[in-house]
């Protein structure tokens, strides 16, 4: 073991699990040090899922960089196998086309979707789910409408979604204080999904049934807004903890593409085209005539 070993920086003592806003130049990890900082709305750096206990000075600590500028959204990402240790992704603000957001007790990830390209990933810890909530309000804001006033709603009661779906009410009441303009359009409690087959697929189905979670519709005037969970489906034998929230402009051409799904019997998949989000609906939920209905709004 060497000295250098304990050597303690300023980095090193700030390092955890959250995300740290990033203000000036020397809020930069020494990875990112060369980016610039002028003009930035928001910037964060998302830690490595290390250990404290395991972090020493000289590691790159952090996995990324993400800045929003006035024109787009700049994620830089620790790769180390690129010649300079870094990658760079440019979003421009035009391009983006959806954010989901989703914590499944400490994991979270957010997904950023544009026209060109595959989603940016950006994992994180969901203890950082409030700094990660800032900094999507500044990316919304390039296509959030300014006419807009919110005014008090009726709250929405806890058990409107059922027993098992109290934390997605939570989750809307949550984000409604935040955002006034948010409205429910539709609420789909959970339904139970049969699997596509023959009579022993049916019986197994209904031995184990699988579960075809719940959903809110929302809208904020200028966006589709849908709670639910990070898995669409699945048996539920054990507690369900993810929350999920997508995003999506109502004024970037996205078209409602819809397929049934061939494993399950009368599930339908509504892809948010040209992006890869994906919501699934049953024919008489309600879901895909509100989200048609959304899309086809402004």
């Amino acid at each position: 073991m060497t000295t250098s070993t304990w050597v303690r920086t300023p980095e090193l003592d700030g390092f955890g699990p959250w995300i740290l806003r990033v203000g000036t130049s020397d809020d930069l990890p020494p990875l990112f040090r060369h980016v610039d900082l002028a003009g930035a709305r928001a910037a964060v750096k998302i830690p490595r899922p290390i250990e404290r206990r395991d972090a020493r000075a000289g590691m790159d600590l952090y996995d990324a960089l993400v800045v929003v500028r006035g024109d787009g959204v700049e994620v830089w990402s620790r790769a180390p196998g690129a010649p300079e240790g870094h990658v760079r992704r440019w979003l421009p603000a035009d391009d983006l086309l959806a954010l989901e957001d989703s914590t499944d007790l400490l994991d979270g990830m957010l997904r950023l979707h544009a026209r060109a390209g595959a989603p940016v990933g950006i994992p994180y810890n969901g203890s950082s789910s409030d700094v990660v909530r800032t900094l999507l309000d500044e990316i919304r804001s390039f296509w959030r409408r300014s006419d807009g006033f919110g005014y008090p709603a009726e709250e929405m009661p806890l058990d409107a979604l059922g027993l098992h779906d109290v934390a997605l009410v939570s989750l809307h009441r949550d984000l409604q204080r935040h955002d006034p303009l948010l409205r429910p359009v539709l609420l789909r409690r959970r339904r139970t999904a049969r699997r596509a087959g023959n009579a022993f697929v049916g019986a197994v189905g209904r031995a184990w049934p699988t579960i075809l979670h719940a959903a809110v519709v929302e809208t904020t005037g200028s966006e589709l807004v849908v709670l639910h969970r990070r898995v669409w489906l699945d048996h539920g034998r054990r507690g369900v903890h993810s929350l999920a929230t997508t995003v999506v402009p109502l004024t970037r051409g996205i078209r409602l593409e819809v397929t049934a799904d061939p494993r399950w019997t009368g599930v339908r998949r509504l892809r948010l085209a040209p992006t890869e989000v994906t919501l699934l609906a049953l024919p008489d939920d309600g879901v895909e005539q509100a989200v048609r209905g959304l899309l086809r709004d402004l």
